[in-house]
């Protein structure tokens, strides 16, 4: 869920945003089970709480259905294009994720993309926050995951933008509801990227939610022994 940064600011205030933005370092993978223990204290940040509404929630959210999904507005070719190889990643990598197929009618739909001008996202989008070039609302009953509405900006962003944002709008609705401050490399760090690919603890992350120790509905504490006993 990114801002669009106004055009208007000073070059002072440019410049003061790209030292924050490039403050944060990239995570690098020495061992497996350093990166484990890492992922596990920053999913315990990113799972637990949402973005722009802190829910006073200390339970874990995740899907436990298929993923039925409706593309609609004006997607480019390539948008399309990165979407399949992102879906097809998404699931090799998280082998419990559950499946994910397009379909043709909306009504049929539980997750639906919408790629529409900026000033259109409203119309679209629940929720939206106005001057979001990317944005996800998502909702659950119990505790699982049941429906999400994403919406990109179609007249504000170039392809490589709209690529992070397809990525990452989708995986704040998978379970990483909330961006961290951390890792620049991460597809959700709050500050403005466009990393074009999911990170190793992103995916370190994603598993641990999709984990056969974990449910929907599970404590964080629960959760958190959980993993630290299984990363032992």
């Amino acid at each position: 869920m990114r801002r669009v940064m106004i055009c208007l600011l000073s070059a002072c205030l440019l410049c003061a945003w790209s030292a924050v933005t490039l403050a944060a370092p990239a995570y690098k993978v020495t061992d497996m089970r350093t990166a484990r223990m890492d992922a596990l204290d920053l999913l315990m940040e990113c799972a637990f709480e949402s973005e722009y509404h802190d829910d006073g929630r200390n339970e874990l959210v995740r899907w436990e259905e298929p993923l039925t999904v409706y593309v609609g507005g004006s997607p480019t070719k390539a948008d399309r294009e990165w979407m399949d190889r992102f879906f097809f990643e998404l699931q090799a990598r998280v082998p419990l994720f559950p499946g994910i197929t397009y379909v043709s009618d909306p009504a049929s739909a539980n997750v639906t993309y919408y790629f529409v001008k900026l000033n259109q996202m409203k119309d679209y989008i629940s929720n939206y926050v106005e001057g979001n070039w990317g944005y996800v609302s998502f909702w659950w009953n119990d505790y699982r995951l049941n429906r999400m509405e994403i919406g990109i900006a179609t007249d504000v962003t170039n392809q490589k933008e709209r690529n992070h944002l397809i990525m990452e709008e989708f995986i704040n609705g998978t379970g990483l509801t909330n961006d961290h401050n951390r890792y620049a490399d991460s597809i959700v760090y709050q500050p403005w990227t466009t990393v074009q690919e999911v990170s190793e603890l992103d995916w370190i992350m994603l598993n641990m939610i999709y984990s056969p120790e974990a449910y929907a509905g599970m404590e964080s504490e629960r959760f958190y022994d959980a993993m630290y006993h299984k990363i032992r």
